[in-house]
């Protein structure tokens, strides 16, 4: 019998603290966290894209040097693609950790306040992926047109 009840009070407990706001310093601290979690994300992304820059300029330059001018423009038409990739991911880690931060700073309001802060976040976090995966789209386009693809 206890092991029937106990989730269901967990359940209605969590839910009751679901309906309290957060004192300041709890939201402060959350924002902190998520400002803080979504820099380190960003620059794990951003060190991906010099990544895939450096192999593309090395790549280019082997093929180049090995005197095979089409297979250094399909090194060079690849490795845009995969710095388009890697930008994109960029984009999408600093949405998310906008979106994040939002979130968390919602949590400093309750009922409708709090959900109208919550569906502009969601509002700018698809907003923001739209743009990404268009900027994306167009690199991965502009790559494209460097070997003839």
């Amino acid at each position: 019998m206890i092991k029937r009840v106990l989730p269901i009070a967990i359940i209605a407990a969590l839910g009751m603290l679901a309906g309290c706001k957060e004192s300041a310093q709890e939201t402060a601290d959350d924002v902190a966290e998520a400002r803080a979690e979504a820099t380190k994300d960003v620059a794990e992304e951003r060190a991906d894209v010099v990544k895939a820059q450096a192999e593309t300029t090395k790549e280019v330059a082997q093929e180049s040097a090995d005197g095979d001018l089409d297979g250094a423009l399909d090194a060079q038409a690849d490795g845009a693609k995969d710095v388009a990739d890697e930008k994109y991911d960029v984009a999408i880690a600093a949405a998310k950790g906008r979106y994040d931060t939002s979130m968390e700073q919602c949590d400093a309001f309750q009922g409708d306040q709090k959900d109208a802060c919550q569906d502009q976040a969601e509002s700018t976090y698809e907003s923001e992926k739209s743009i990404a995966e268009s900027d994306h789209d167009r690199a991965v386009a502009d790559a494209d047109r460097i070997d003839g693809d």
